[in-house]
């Protein structure tokens, strides 16, 4: 399954011709569930493949799929980014709306 995502085995044109979506991935799963996919053994494909949603899929959980319009924010990745945050939040707290 691997090699049809190679570049060889896609037609280009299609590739040049296709919206391009980028993907931010968002899970949030009740306590159950989340004991369920601990507990679970990885199926083959997550592993062949190195996603962990495709447990959720194998074990019949669905997952929501939904196009954003707007761009999503700057990540918070680092101590400074954290910091950014704390600012940011500490001055919407304080502000006069």
């Amino acid at each position: 399954m691997r090699n049809s995502y190679s570049g060889n085995s896609i037609d280009q044109r299609t590739v040049k011709n296709s919206t391009t979506l980028r993907h931010l991935g968002l899970y949030a799963y009740r306590v159950e569930t989340l004991q369920k996919l601990v507990t679970t053994h990885p199926p083959v494909m997550e592993q062949f493949e190195a996603l962990e949603q495709l447990r959720a899929l194998w074990l019949g959980i669905p997952i929501h799929v939904a196009t954003v319009t707007e761009p999503p924010g700057h990540g918070v990745d680092t101590e400074a980014d954290l910091e950014r945050v704390r600012a940011h939040l500490n001055q919407a707290t304080h502000s006069d709306y």
